[in-house]
């Protein structure tokens, strides 16, 4: 069940929609609908060992322990490897997540339409994900919706999304805006911070409540 944190809906066109991408336009195809268990995840920690030794950073014997390190590191995998090793996120990235999505993504017919009538109404839309670039190319072209929207914002281009919250209300009215995540902390409380209207979905499906009058 979706959430509305904030009683104002999207009612006209000139709205701004600012859109999540994991888990808001679609589910991922593990027990729990969730990355951990996924076969994205698998393929990402698969790119992750081999980008590891064909850099020479890990030997066949050692890769699992830095894996290890690495994956228990609070600050997350890329971002470890980026510190011990001197590799910047972007070409982690690019090593690790250019995978195809095929087979992986589940229940994401309703918010690709969703995001087409946004568009065909006149809105702008935003795509606003912690991703790395590489997957959400990806994924934006498996689904067919590259060119809905008119600015896309990845996980190389801001350490926290507050700071795109922060740019995108000054570039336009808060009250012009919505944002939809189904994180409460990264998707909803940083753009309540700054007056965004918000929807908090729960599955993909939510998202069809942006046309609820």
């Amino acid at each position: 069940m979706c959430k509305f944190t904030n009683s104002i809906k999207l009612t006209n066109a000139n709205k701004v929609v600012i859109t999540d991408m994991d888990g808001t336009l679609y589910r991922l195809n593990s027990p729990g609908n969730t990355y951990s268990g996924s076969t994205l995840e698998t393929a990402v920690l698969a790119n992750a060992r081999q980008f590891l030794v064909t850099r020479n950073f890990a030997t066949e014997e050692t890769v699992e322990q830095i894996m290890r390190s690495g994956l228990s590191d609070l600050v997350g995998l890329s971002a470890n490897v980026q510190k011990n090793f001197g590799v910047s996120r972007g070409e982690y990235f690019d090593n690790v997540w250019n995978i195809d999505p095929e087979g992986m993504l589940q229940d994401f017919e309703e918010a690709v339409t969703t995001l087409q009538a946004l568009v065909a109404r006149g809105s702008k839309i935003i795509l606003l994900t912690s991703g790395a670039k590489a997957w959400q190319e990806q994924v934006c072209n498996y689904l067919g919706i590259t060119k809905l929207f008119d600015t896309i914002y990845t996980g190389e281009d801001f350490g926290t999304k507050d700071e795109i919250f922060a740019k995108l209300s000054q570039q336009y009215s808060p009250t012009d805006m919505i944002s939809v995540g189904d994180q409460y902390k990264t998707d909803i409380e940083p753009a309540q911070k700054y007056g965004i209207s918000t929807l908090w979905v729960r599955e993909p499906k939510d998202i069809t409540k942006l046309f609820e009058v």
